[in-house]
């Protein structure tokens, strides 16, 4: 799969940025120290940003905004189930929150994400202002 064939189908782009957003802010936390306390969710709130960002670079239209949340949101459960699999088989770890915490992540991820899709959004904005203002001089 070639990154033009991404860029014509952005649903890609959704599905493994769900999946790596969930298994990083774990992994992350772990070595930051922070997987226990508070700090999760502030290296959750990061990386959703991010994301949100790296999904924001890829709409087009109301019919891709609708498409990529729900490959997002499915991708949140891959990363959930991915996650925990890996902490049960590789590090011996049994969580015991494991189906809800698809539903607190899907709870939690859609302040973040938009913030991270209006900042792109300001961002392309601001530059084609600029640019129309450099036409007019």
């Amino acid at each position: 799969m070639g990154i033009n064939q991404i860029e014509k189908n952005p649903t890609y782009i959704a599905l493994v940025g769900g999946i790596a957003t969930i298994t990083g802010i774990n992994n992350v936390s772990r070595l930051l120290g922070v997987w226990d306390g508070h700090g999760m969710y502030l290296v959750a709130f990061i990386a959703f940003i991010i994301f949100g960002m790296a999904l924001a670079h890829f709409v087009a239209g109301p019919q891709k905004k609708i498409s990529l949340i729900v490959c997002a949101y499915t991708g949140i459960v891959v990363g959930v189930i991915t996650d925990v699999s890996l902490d049960f088989f590789l590090r011996h770890y049994d969580r015991n929150l494991f189906p809800f915490e698809i539903v607190m992540w899907w709870i939690f991820a859609p302040i973040p994400l938009l913030v991270g899709m209006l900042i792109v959004q300001q961002q392309t904005n601001t530059k084609i202002a600029i640019k129309e203002t450099k036409k007019d001089t």
